[in-house]
């Protein structure tokens, strides 16, 4: 079990107390997620709690411009708790596939921003999504992506089911 929290910065400067980054996010600051994994197979993150990341709590995927990075798939997340109030949830970018996404709390993404910080992105296929909660979503609880970013991935074949938005 691990507690993850206050990882980068939106502005260059810590946010508050209460989550607040305001609304000045530099993408070229190369801004961190908590947890990047990039070409990951058979990985497993389970029992944590992630607070205030500044561009996502976990992405899941390749980090490759020239789109020729090897998907990342077979992985686990479970029972996690992210509470983001600036930055988005879970990603499941780039064509990762065959993942399983079950029973994590994903509250508060995208709080202070206007930028598109979902609680889930999914650009890949064959990926199951179920049992999260997602609670106060600032825009989506959920983004499903294909074609995104200049990137060709597919968002196929996906399992979405027992999951609960609200907020």
């Amino acid at each position: 079990d691990s507690y993850i929290h206050n990882i980068g910065v939106a502005t260059g400067d810590q946010c508050d107390i209460s989550g607040d980054c305001g609304n000045t996010h530099n993408p070229s600051q190369n801004d961190p997620e908590c947890i990047f994994l990039k070409d990951a197979r058979f990985f497993l993150i389970q029992n944590n709690r992630i607070e205030r990341c500044n561009h996502g709590a976990i992405e899941i995927g390749y980090n490759n411009p020239g789109n020729t990075g090897l998907p990342s798939y077979y992985g686990k997340v479970l029972n996690t708790v992210i509470d983001q109030h600036w930055g988005g949830g879970i990603y499941l970018a780039f064509d990762s596939m065959y993942n399983l996404i079950e029973g994590n709390v994903i509250t508060h993404t995208g709080g202070t921003t206007t930028y598109l910080k979902p609680g889930m992105e999914l650009a890949g296929s064959n990926n199951t999504i179920r049992k999260n909660v997602f609670y106060e979503p600032s825009d989506k609880a959920m983004d499903i992506e294909a074609g995104s970013a200049g990137f060709s991935n597919s968002a196929n074949d996906n399992l979405i089911y027992n999951n609960v938005l609200f907020g």
